[in-house]
């Protein structure tokens, strides 16, 4: 499962909510078969919003997940500004509201509980440094910190955060890197 936030340059979000569905969110789905999560988010902003997105904006969220919760969510933010009359789903209603106005929905139980997490998490990412463009890898052994320039696109992270997938393992071993 992916989510995707995108934010505008008012430090808004866009909220939607589907005709049958009594709480907003943000765009979210499943992640098929041989896709890259990044890859998932880049389908669905097609299927469910008619938007082709530019990874380049495109930002991991790093999020704690309870010892208890087995759903695998991997979180995105998209920085971008959409007009609204530009989004084309007849199924779907969107807002962009400001992270009082997110604040305050959450409180009336008006936003997705598995999505009201957004802004505090966003801002702790802010704050840590930690949001990862998708458009480079970051790995991390010891002291020694190296940056992969390219198209790998992961969808599994360890609890430090760290890529570990086999793709990115076979890149390195293509590329002779040592760290």
């Amino acid at each position: 499962m992916v989510h995707l936030w995108i934010i505008n340059d008012k430090n808004e979000v866009l909220l939607m909510k589907e005709n049958n569905n009594s709480t907003w969110g943000c765009l979210c789905g499943y992640v098929y078969y041989n896709e890259s999560s990044l890859d998932s988010v880049v389908r669905l902003a097609k299927e469910k919003l008619g938007l082709d997105i530019d990874v380049e904006n495109v930002f991991k969220l790093k999020i704690e997940r309870k010892k208890h919760d087995k759903n695998e969510i991997d979180v995105f933010v998209l920085k971008a500004n959409f007009d609204l009359q530009n989004l084309k789903n007849n199924q779907i209603n969107f807002k962009y509201v400001s992270e009082a106005e997110y604040f305050d929905l959450c409180k009336k139980h008006e936003v997705h509980e598995n999505q009201s997490y957004f802004f505090n998490t966003y801002q702790k990412n802010k704050n840590e440094g930690v949001l990862i463009p998708q458009n480079k890898i970051f790995i991390s052994n010891k002291n020694k910190n190296k940056y992969l320039k390219g198209n790998l696109h992961t969808h599994t992270t360890d609890s430090d955060g760290k890529y570990t997938t086999e793709e990115v393992e076979k890149f390195i071993e293509k590329m002779d890197m040592t760290f």
